[in-house]
């Protein structure tokens, strides 16, 4: 008999038995530990923002809210992530607009823009990682001769980003109006 075939029939099979309970106690461990893993991220729900998320996000929110309302730019920019996306209702419609097209509405639009205040009312914040969902019913108000009130289901998707919170999409629902 060659080396070879005394190797493979031999040796071989004695040492992949001595290997094989450490090898599957190595494999059971391995899988175990993985599937503890895969299971503690899945069981990770959304769940309401702790305090200091909440305050965050509604700080920032109200934070960039007043920068469109004064209609500065470069504060917009810094606090929207480069593929905002905004839904907007109006008398036209439904309008979907990107954050290069709304940044160039505002400055077309120049200091004639209507100013609105806002106030929500129960806002929710929800976490998801580095994501946080802020919910809430909006009211708006116009701040000229004419005061108008309308009020608004209002949704924003926040990305936490180098310890910062950027707002991602920004989509009102307008409220049927009451009346008296």
């Amino acid at each position: 008999m060659d080396f070879n075939y005394r190797f493979r029939h031999n040796f071989l099979p004695a040492r992949r038995r001595a290997l094989a309970p450490r090898v599957f106690l190595m494999f059971a461990l391995v899988a175990s530990a993985s599937a503890g893993a895969l299971a503690a991220q899945r069981a990770k729900p959304a769940t309401p923002a702790a305090g200091n998320t909440e305050q965050q996000v509604l700080e920032a929110s109200k934070v960039w809210f007043e920068a469109l309302m004064r209609q500065d730019l470069p504060a917009i920019q810094r606090l929207q992530t480069a593929d905002f996306l905004t839904i907007q209702q109006s008398r036209a419609g439904v309008a979907i607009v990107g954050a290069t097209q709304q940044l160039e509405t505002l400055r077309k639009a120049g200091p004639s823009a209507p100013i609105l205040g806002r106030e929500l009312a129960s806002p929710t914040v929800r976490r998801y990682g580095s994501v946080a969902v802020l919910t809430a019913v909006g009211t708006f108000r116009t701040l000229s001769d004419k005061p108008e009130m309308s009020q608004a289901v209002v949704t924003e998707v926040w990305v936490e980003e180098g310890g910062s919170w950027r707002v991602a999409h920004f989509q009102t629902t307008e409220l049927p109006s009451k009346r008296p």
